[in-house]
């Protein structure tokens, strides 16, 4: 975890979006050397470098977003590195971060899964202010070196997800 948000100890809506992600683990601690969790049933801390990369990557794009404030921030295939039965979790964090920090987010993915998640979680009654403010494009070739991106309104990205129409 940033030592800024140590320092700042905001590292608690951190831990719940980890403990949301794994339901094992009981803390994180920043120690000179690294970060090491606390997981149920282990005596010891367990450094970040074993916990695998998933968690590893979830850890730092929530940290990412979490860490900004008034700011936006670009996040690259954000499915990358990760099992596709955390990317519910994932939106949730972000969404979460995003409203509480004022950042906004531009992620690529290819992935349907990925965008199936969203459309998910933005179904839920708690993220339902969210879906004016994401904004979903697919660009796609229209001529030899000519590209064209179509903006989705929420009910069109549903639609386009219920029935597998690809966004690219």
């Amino acid at each position: 975890m940033p030592k800024q948000t140590v320092k700042r100890k905001g590292e608690q809506p951190i831990i719940e979006a980890l403990k949301a992600f794994d339901s094992n683990i009981d803390d994180v601690k920043t120690l000179n050397d690294g970060i090491y969790f606390s997981i149920k049933g282990i005596d010891d801390l367990v450094p970040s470098n074993i916990m695998g990369d998933g968690l590893r990557r979830f850890l730092n794009i929530v940290t990412a977003v979490y860490e900004r404030q008034n700011s936006f921030l670009l996040i690259d295939e954000i499915e990358n590195g990760l099992h596709h039965t955390a990317y519910k979790q994932l939106w949730k964090s972000l969404l979460y971060f995003v409203e509480r920090n004022d950042v906004q987010l531009f992620i690529t993915t290819h992935n349907i899964e990925t965008l199936g998640s969203l459309k998910s979680t933005l179904e839920e009654e708690n993220f339902k202010l969210m879906r004016e403010l994401c904004k979903v494009f697919a660009i796609a070739k229209i001529a030899e070196a000519e590209y064209k991106s179509y903006r989705y309104s929420f009910e069109e990205f549903r639609t386009a997800i219920d029935n597998d129409i690809e966004l690219r």
